[in-house]
């Protein structure tokens, strides 16, 4: 696994050829105003970040964990930090694209309620949520006024996104629950053990791609 990179937000659009992101720990933007110098496919690659592409007429094929699924329609797409994935698409892809980092979000994968609040950025989360036509315009309304806020000079303009995509996961949390039902009922005890175990991993991981080895020792308590 060391020969496979952890990717920063900042690495990620160097490695994707998308230039440099506005800011190396959220970036806000179209799919069709990214480059035309951009990858067709992305190799194997472990993000350091989370990621949420709405599609709106994609045709691309992931592979993640071993699986390949292929995106069609309107749909959205999620990624979390320590996600081992690459894909390939067809054409231009249309939508947009919210790339955060954990410190920007104030998100911690390992308290014991992550997986509630955020099932579409666990290991055992759909990788794909279909839209319908209101659903998808409801989405997209939210993501441009996070594109708008993050191209606009404002001083402010960092707060109200964060504030703007705290309503936008949360939005998308109620539409998953809905379309995909609650997630098994796990003992809080289990969940913080798992959690912590998935941090270890993605810290592990991120020390081999730094060239660093370490012991990492994981306790119940």
């Amino acid at each position: 696994m060391s020969h496979i990179p952890l990717l920063s937000i900042s690495d990620f659009f160097q490695a994707y050829r998308l230039g440099q992101p506005l800011h190396p720990e959220i970036m806000c933007m179209r799919l069709e105003d990214q480059p035309d110098t951009k990858l067709m496919a992305m190799p194997l690659y472990r993000s350091d970040f989370f990621r949420v592409i709405q599609f709106t007429d994609a045709v691309l094929t992931y592979t993640t964990h071993e699986k390949r699924v292929s995106v069609e329609g309107s749909c959205l797409s999620f990624s979390y930090p320590g996600k081992l994935e690459s894909w390939e698409r067809e054409g231009r892809l249309y939508g947009t694209v919210i790339y955060f980092s954990q410190a920007f979000a104030h998100l911690d994968t390992t308290h014991s309620g992550f997986n509630q609040d955020y099932p579409y950025f666990t290991f055992e989360g759909d990788l794909i949520l279909n839209l319908d036509q209101r659903e998808a315009w409801q989405l997209r309304g939210q993501a441009q006024e996070m594109i708008k806020e993050m191209y606009s000079d404002l001083s402010d303009k960092l707060s109200m996104i964060e504030k703007l995509l705290a309503l936008y996961l949360h939005t998308i949390r109620r539409l998953y629950v809905q379309k995909m039902g609650a997630q098994p009922s796990e003992s809080k005890s289990n969940q913080a053990w798992f959690n912590r175990f998935r941090k270890a991993t993605e810290d592990y991981f991120g020390q081999l791609a730094q060239g660093e080895q370490r012991v990492i020792l994981l306790s119940p308590s």
